[in-house]
């Protein structure tokens, strides 16, 4: 939210709580914008991640590897592909459908989210 409200060149209380964005900055919304450039300023410009924790070299802190998986970004890649060896022109994306019941896309976000939580729960078994 603090990323959309800095596009938005509003005040992060605006786009958190809906408040007015004609009032003054408020005590939170100076708060809520150090605590992001906290966050920011400690990213590895390499990975991405904390740097407290990707530049620590302590024994006891160990890094295993996830794989995530984006099946549009597959078939896009896919496409792509294809594409070099004809026509270029054109904007491709990737659009979702369900077969062959038409299911609301809308559905698999919950059932999205039930897959990560057993995924994470198996994660702190191991």
């Amino acid at each position: 939210m603090i990323r959309a409200s800095i596009t938005a060149g509003v005040r992060p209380t605006t786009m958190i709580l809906g408040e007015d964005n004609r009032k003054a900055w408020s005590h939170l919304d100076v708060l809520a914008m150090q605590a992001f450039q906290i966050i920011e300023d400690e990213r590895c410009g390499q990975c991405g991640l904390p740097r407290w924790l990707c530049k620590n070299d302590d024994p006891r802190l160990q890094v295993r590897i996830k794989v995530d998986s984006c099946y549009a970004k597959q078939e896009l890649d896919k496409f792509e592909e294809e594409r070099k060896k004809g026509d270029s022109g054109g904007l491709a994306y990737p659009e979702f459908y369900t077969k062959p019941d038409n299911i609301p896309l809308h559905e698999f976000r919950a059932l999205y989210y039930e897959q990560l939580a057993a995924e994470r729960a198996e994660d702190e078994g191991d």
